[in-house]
């Protein structure tokens, strides 16, 4: 078999995101950004208002392309809630069930359940040393204080 036939035949099939997003999603209440550290310098500040959902990956494709090999092709998803309740205005953190996992405040998160973020928050990516931080509104514009809310997909699809 020649070099460019062994290509072809191990060609990888594109990757799907496997996501539907809930029945509550809509556009972002407040402006959201991500502050990207390494090394403890700030490499750029990264818009997570521009639509309802954003997608963290390696894959040139995503809203926020991360090329550290120990992150997923689809790694994450921010979801925005701008509907009335508790949590209307939120943005939430979804792990697309990554093989390295995410990481908030230090804590690694459950896959395929949603984490309301708060200004401040620290989140990591499979083993990459970036860190992201949450910069939104302050904590004063939700009507309750709500502390690492999760919702669990089942519970997503009854909203």
């Amino acid at each position: 078999m020649k070099t460019e036939e062994k290509k072809e035949a191990v060609k990888e099939e594109p990757a799907i995101l496997n996501y539907t997003e809930p029945k509550w999603s809509g556009a972002a209440s407040f402006p959201y950004t991500l502050e990207v550290l390494k090394g403890g310098k700030i490499l750029e500040e990264v818009d997570i208002s521009e639509s309802n959902v954003i997608t963290v990956g390696r894959l040139p494709s995503c809203d926020i392309p991360c090329l550290h090999p120990s992150i997923s092709r689809y790694h994450a998803i921010f979801q925005h809630r701008p509907q009335e309740g508790e949590t209307a205005g939120a943005v939430f953190l979804y792990d697309l069930g990554s093989s390295y996992g995410t990481v908030i405040n230090k804590v690694k998160i459950t896959p395929r359940t949603y984490y309301m973020l708060k200004t401040g928050y620290v989140i990591k990516f499979g083993a990459s040393t970036r860190l992201y931080i949450v910069k939104g509104p302050p904590e004063e514009a939700f009507e309750d204080e709500v502390e690492m809310v999760q919702v669990k997909e089942e519970e997503k699809e009854e909203d």
